[in-house]
C-alpha cells in the first residue's frame, strides 16, 4: 500500500491560530499528515510557484488554510484521481 501523502497549506501571520489548529485537528483526525506553511514574503502564486517546482514528492497536494476533508474516503479517492493524472480538487 502506498503511504498516504501530506498536503502542504500556505497562510499568512493574519490567519488565526484558532483555525490553524482546527484545520490540523481534522486531518490529524483521518490521519493525513498536514504541513502548514507560514510565509508572509509569498504571495498564494508565488507560494504555488514554489511548491510546484521544489516539492520533492512524486505528488504535490495543497489545501487552502480554510480547506478541511469530510472523509479519509473522499481524501482517498482525491489521491486516487491525482496519481492516474489528473488535476484533481475538492468537489
Amino acid at each position: 500500500m502506498t503511504a498516504t501523502p501530506r498536503v502542504l497549506t500556505f497562510y499568512r501571520s493574519n490567519i488565526s491560530p484558532e483555525m490553524l489548529g482546527w484545520q490540523k485537528k481534522v486531518f490529524d483526525h483521518f490521519e493525513i499528515p498536514l504541513v502548514q506553511q507560514l510565509d508572509d514574503s509569498l504571495s498564494h502564486a508565488g507560494w504555488l510557484d514554489r511548491v510546484m517546482r521544489d516539492e520533492p514528492d512524486d505528488l504535490a497536494i495543497v489545501a487552502d488554510i480554510d480547506a478541511f476533508p469530510l472523509s479519509r474516503t473522499g481524501f482517498d479517492a482525491l489521491v486516487a484521481q491525482a496519481r492516474k493524472g489528473a488535476l484533481a480538487g475538492l468537489a
